[in-house]
């Protein structure tokens, strides 16, 4: 009990200072990062040819058409 406790100390002084917390705001983004980039590799390409990727090129059709 008391390790948990000096650990827990030890990481709220650690981000109680601006470095911490910008530290910490620098995880959060990486880890938002992360999930998005698992998000769009896993919807890229479904069987059936819709996902992400089906629907990047539908809107592209849709503006090289009206470019020609």
């Amino acid at each position: 009990m008391t390790k948990q406790l000096n650990v827990l100390q030890t990481v709220r002084r650690f981000h109680s200072d601006d470095r911490g917390i910008e530290a910490l705001q620098v995880v959060m983004i990486l880890a938002v990062a992360a999930i998005a980039l698992i998000a769009v590799k896993t919807a890229w390409e479904e069987s059936n040819g819709g996902g992400i990727k089906g629907w990047f090129n539908d809107l592209l059709d849709i503006v090289l058409g009206w470019v020609s």
